[in-house]
């Protein structure tokens, strides 16, 4: 079994403040991407792949400050 074939291990965390144009705030890591923001309002997140996954990515506990 391949313990990171449910996890994120390759990605990008994105934002933005319309809903229509993103921008790259982190790199996902094995499951993880921090990006300190500023008091800017946000409407949408984007999560995207970088790499093909043999399985569905289970996101579990998504902190948003």
């Amino acid at each position: 079994d391949d313990p990171t074939a449910d996890i994120l291990v390759d990605g990008v965390l994105e934002v933005s403040a319309d809903g229509v144009t993103f921008r790259k705030v982190a790199d996902f890591a094995y499951g993880a991407a921090k990006a300190e923001l500023s008091r800017e309002a946000i409407a949408a997140i984007r999560i995207t792949s970088n790499a093909d996954r043999p399985n569905w990515v289970v996101f579990q506990d998504l902190k948003l400050k």
